[in-house]
């Protein structure tokens, strides 16, 4: 087996041929793959970036929800308090006037009891003094 010129021609032309075909289609080949490699990166990127934006507000408006509940909560026990503080205070003035009211009506009450038993006592002997007088027939 010789190697002649020929077997170098064709080993000159596939040399040639492959650096032609090399920087005509395999380099734009590439560098659109490689293109496609950089967005697909660079969204998955961002892809995370949200995900952590979103947990992150997703744990913010978690903690304000939390808070907002805790002060609702505070609140409604405060406004229960005070409810409770203003019944007991109007229980207390109602208790207070029903005991002055039942107070003022048990001294009137005696007071007219005084004035009746007074008034009974006086008209009693002018009242048994006409029964007598009707009983006997003459004025006594």
């Amino acid at each position: 087996m010789d190697i002649d010129v020929t077997i170098l021609c064709q080993l000159g032309l596939f040399l040639l041929t492959l650096v032609v075909v090399t920087n005509i289609l395999l380099k734009p080949v590439m560098h659109v793959i490689e293109a496609r490699v950089q967005r697909i990166e660079g969204a998955e990127r961002e892809a995370t970036r949200f995900e952590k934006l979103a947990s992150e507000s997703r744990d913010a408006y978690l903690t304000r929800i939390h808070e907002a509940r805790a002060l609702a909560r505070r609140e409604r026990e405060a406004l229960r308090t005070a409810g409770n503080d203003v019944k007991r205070d109007l229980l207390v003035e109602v208790r207070a006037e029903i005991a002055k009211t039942l107070h003022d009506t048990r001294e009137r009450v005696g007071v007219s009891e005084l004035e009746v038993h007074q008034s009974l006592f006086t008209e009693t002997d002018a009242l048994a003094r006409r029964l007598v007088s009707r009983l006997i027939g003459r004025e006594v």
